[in-house]
Formats: structure tokens, sequence, C-alpha cells
């Protein structure tokens, strides 16, 4: 069996074990607990090339950085305005 569940907002950076309860009521619940930790990361952005491009769009922009590949989803904007599509985590040794 497996469970499969969103996590919610961190405002810091977390390192612990999951813990399960199952069962409901004070005297009906079984607990149970990682021996892994699941990590929440704060991603960084450490180098942007190029860093400028015509108003016409369409330039390709590289952002290196630490955990940019944490979690399921990935958008990137430029301010909050104006996105860039598709974008796709690469192996920066690739």
């Amino acid at each position: 069996r497996r469970i499969i569940c969103k996590t919610e907002q961190s405002n810091f950076v977390l390192s612990d074990q999951i813990k399960v309860i199952i069962g409901h009521g004070t005297g009906n619940q079984v607990m149970t607990e990682s021996s892994e930790k699941f990590h929440f990361v704060k991603p960084s952005i450490l180098d942007i090339y190029p860093v400028v491009g015509p108003y016409a769009g369409g330039t390709m922009v590289t952002l290196t950085g630490e955990s940019l590949d944490a979690g399921s989803n990935m958008s990137v904007f430029i301010g909050y305005k104006y996105p860039c599509t598709n974008p796709q985590s690469v192996n920066a040794s690739a």
C-alpha cells in the first residue's frame, strides 16, 4: 500500500521524519514514523545567463543554482508578470 499526500508550505528549511497516524479518537490510533527524513529546501539562484534579451522575447535563459529541481511543479517568471515558457530541469554536469 502507498499513501500519497501533498505538503503544505513551510516558512523555513526543515528536515524531519514523516509521521503517519492511522485511526481516530484518542484510544483507537496507531502511529508509525519514517527512518528517513523529508527535507524542505529553499531553492536559490546563483547565476542568470544571459542577463539581457530583446523586447520581442525568445531568449533562452539559463538559471544556475541550488535545489532548483525540488518539488513536482516548476514555474519561472521574470518579475511576476512575464513567464518563461517550458522550464526544464537539466543536470548541470550534462
